[in-house]
């Protein structure tokens, strides 16, 4: 079996694996998914270089050896919804890693420190995890181009070092709800992001930085379900913006003015929005066909192109 490529044990009763897996040096496939018993992984040998895919979604692992860092041709690792996954090691001696997959593991609190550069990794799935907050050190993740830290109910803080991400294209972070910290150099992610999702995290007014309006790539904006009263006119530098998103945000009372390039855009139950509160000549000939009339009266504005109407 020394010549062995692929093996899968998916959805089996296994509880641990033997010592000698570490013999199989073609190894290239390990797939373990849906081991609810399985606790533990053996220390990693260095034989295990060529292994490109490891799944351990949905075991009960708690934690991965230190010598994990030994696989550094893996591509794709899966932890999703490892319930009792406590902690991680030091994962920097991945240096393949593209895809990290870490959702669903609601008992991790924290992400491991990064002590060297990842440049490889493209995508980190964080969603439904008990972290707190990231690490200062993501600023390694090089050349991460998307970012998902949605449901994490315990996340706090942004750390400022994600301005350093210059190839992130996709950031999500979504009904984290104790998030009251957002960076505040979002700047350094003028040339690169595409789509930022902030929708769900009871933002206030004030507490979105200034910056945001600076990110001239910016396509696809979500601010859904937040507590902000004013789309300040700054918006209007998105100039690249097609898609707007305010739906449930109960206290928006006014969009100044919004970009020429945008092509969708809805607010959906938003109460205190009123007619007079669009100053542009288009929104308000859109408004007077929409025929949106003062709260407790409640319509939901939905424009996509020239196809607009009102739900009332």
């Amino acid at each position: 079996m020394k010549f062995l490529k692929e093996l899968s044990l998916n959805h089996t009763a296994i509880k641990e694996l033997p010592n000698s897996i570490g013999c199989l040096q073609d190894l290239e496939i390990l797939d373990l998914s849906g081991c609810s018993n399985l606790e533990r992984l053996p220390e990693i040998q260095k034989d295990m270089g060529n292994l490109l895919d490891l799944s351990l979604d949905g075991t009960a692992i708690k934690g991965l050896p230190c010598s994990i860092g030994h696989l550094t041709g893996l591509d794709e690792l899966n932890l999703e919804n490892c319930r009792n996954l406590r902690s991680l090691p030091d994962i920097s001696g991945l240096k393949s890693l593209k895809v990290l997959f870490i959702n669903g593991c609601s008992n991790l609190e924290a992400f491991s420190e990064i002590t060297e550069d990842m440049e490889q990794l493209e995508h980190l799935l964080l969603d439904e995890t008990g972290i707190t907050e990231l690490p200062s050190s993501i600023e390694h993740l090089r050349g991460l181009r998307s970012l998902e830290l949605i449901n994490c109910e315990n996340l706090v803080a942004l750390p400022n070092s994600i301005g350093s991400l210059t190839c992130l294209t996709t950031l999500r972070v979504r009904n984290c709800t104790k998030l009251h910290n957002l960076p505040d150099n979002l700047r350094g992610l003028r040339r690169c992001l595409i789509r930022l999702d902030l929708g769900g995290c009871n933002l206030m007014e004030g507490e979105i930085p200034s910056d945001l309006w600076c990110l001239s790539s910016l396509e696809s904006l979500d601010l859904s379900e937040n507590h902000i009263r004013c789309i300040p006119a700054g918006i209007t530098q998105l100039f690249k913006l097609e898609y707007l998103y305010l739906n449930h945000c109960p206290m928006l009372e006014e969009i100044v003015e919004l970009p020429s390039s945008l092509t969708r855009m809805e607010a959906h139950g938003c109460p205190c929005l009123e007619t007079e509160t669009f100053s542009s000549p288009l929104w308000s000939s859109l408004l007077k066909y929409f025929k949106c009339f003062k709260s407790p009266i409640q319509s939901d504005i939905f424009w996509a192109g020239d196809i607009s109407h009102s739900r009332k």
